[in-house]
């Protein structure tokens, strides 16, 4: 790193912080404003800001490491997601803009009634709001702290308490506004300092050829380019593949998703900011998976303090010359702050507008709505800096994650259309999710179904 490369660093964050203050006002005129932007954004917008979230610093590490530990068939986790947005365009786009929530918890006491209704709300808020959220936040945070060690040598905390403040700040004084124009920008950063690397990597390997050629031969890797785990046996492979494609795909684009498509100007808006986000998603994977390829090549095995989770910028940091090398880490810092300043005001929508506003005060001034509101963003922020040092590997919590929404999925579908559907049976989805999630590390390797 050099002075050129902490310059363009420096840059960056001045950005984000003006974007924070200029935002500030328009974003405090009410709860709506804050938390989708006055239902007024273009789908261009709502599009971009969809695939700047749906990729932070965790997830070309992610890729990275599941590519180097599994092979290409584990992709199937990241591709599987692509059928959740098509049933969310053709289905849910349009109906949840037309719901007019903030929250999809709030629309628990709209489908259902009663005491069960209301309990099912506040616990939904509570378990995205603050559970899914702080692990979130934690394991992009927790990618973020791998990356700087290995491509700076500045102090990780010091590092990482900078960017969080940065991000926490303009989040707190511009909600949405402030959270999709910088999503806009971060997100050309991002994806085109990712490019780059690919291109980079594999011409400096050798190319794209070799690089193949060389993993398929490396002991170890030899499956490393299958698509598709060994149907000759029925093991954690097959089983992981049979959750991805029948179960974890089943839902109605709900979360933060819905957020944005009830942020949107109308339905065709929805439907338009949902199909694109959905395109880019088929496509997003192949940025990493040539540098997962590549890492393969040069570090077969490897040892010491680096672990698979490292191997993304330890080729970045091989490859890359001056300003490069700046770019790429402004790369991660806009993908890691485009995830957090979402997370911090999608959780905070939940805990203000399903729990403070129903259970505690309905009718407080706005005023204090948004007092409640920024305190919330802060306590979120603290929460998930406090669970870092906690996580090992960043894949182990999005299996964690995934598992404890998977109960949930198919009931999200089938409330809209099935009158049978309950709040007790969304209740008995949650739970199931729980059990599934604290199981799952206890599941065998590999049962031999044939041979």
């Amino acid at each position: 790193m050099t002075i050129l490369d902490y310059g363009i660093i420096v840059v960056y964050l001045l950005f984000s912080l003006i974007i924070g203050i200029v935002y500030s006002h328009k974003a405090s005129q009410s709860p709506e404003h804050y938390f989708l932007g006055g239902r007024s954004m273009p789908w261009w917008m709502i599009s971009i800001s969809l695939m700047a979230t749906s990729f932070a610093s965790d997830t070309p590490l992610v890729v990275t490491e599941i590519t180097r530990q599994f092979g290409l068939q584990r992709m199937w986790w990241v591709f599987a997601a692509v059928l959740t947005l098509i049933v969310g365009i053709f289905l849910f786009s349009r109906l949840w803009r037309r719901a007019a929530v903030i929250t999809d918890a709030e629309f628990y006491e709209l489908r259902y009634d009663g005491s069960a209704a209301a309990f099912l709300r506040g616990f939904r808020a509570f378990y995205s709001g603050v559970v899914q959220n702080l692990i979130v936040i934690a394991w992009v945070t927790f990618a973020m702290s791998n990356i700087i060690t290995i491509m700076t040598p500045m102090n990780k905390v010091w590092a990482i308490g900078t960017c969080m403040v940065v991000a926490l700040i303009y989040t707190t004084f511009s909600g949405f506004y402030g959270v999709v124009i910088t999503d806009v920008v971060q997100f050309f950063i991002a994806t085109g300092s990712m490019i780059i690397l690919a291109f980079i990597a594999v011409h400096k390997a050798g190319g794209l050829q070799t690089v193949l050629t060389t993993v398929a031969a490396t002991q170890g890797y030899e499956k490393t380019l299958s698509i598709f785990p060994d149907f000759k046996h029925f093991d954690l492979d097959m089983l992981k593949l049979m959750i991805y494609v029948l179960v974890l795909w089943w839902a109605d684009a709900g979360g933060y998703n819905m957020q944005r498509m009830s942020a949107c100007r109308n339905e065709r808006h929805a439907v338009l900011a949902t199909l694109f986000y959905a395109l880019f998603q088929t496509i997003r994977p192949w940025m990493w998976i040539p540098v997962a390829l590549v890492s393969i090549v040069l570090f077969p095995r490897l040892t010491g303090t680096h672990t698979d989770t490292q191997a993304y910028p330890l080729v970045a940091n091989t490859y890359l010359g001056t300003g490069l090398k700046g770019l790429l880490v402004i790369g991660f810092l806009a993908a890691f702050m485009s995830t957090i300043t979402t997370q911090l005001n999608w959780g905070a929508s939940y805990i203000m507008t399903d729990v403070y506003k129903r259970f505690i005060r309905k009718d407080a001034s706005h005023r204090q709505y948004m007092i409640v509101t920024r305190i919330v963003v802060v306590a979120l922020m603290v929460g998930a800096a406090g669970i870092v040092p906690l996580l090992k590997s960043v894949t182990a919590a999005w299996e964690f994650l995934a598992f404890l929404m998977a109960g949930s999925g198919i009931i999200s579908v089938v409330r809209w259309f099935w009158w049978r559907i309950n709040a007790y049976t969304e209740i008995a989805a949650l739970i199931l999710g729980l059990v599934a999630g604290f199981i799952n590390p206890f599941i065998p390797s590999s049962f031999v179904m044939f041979v």
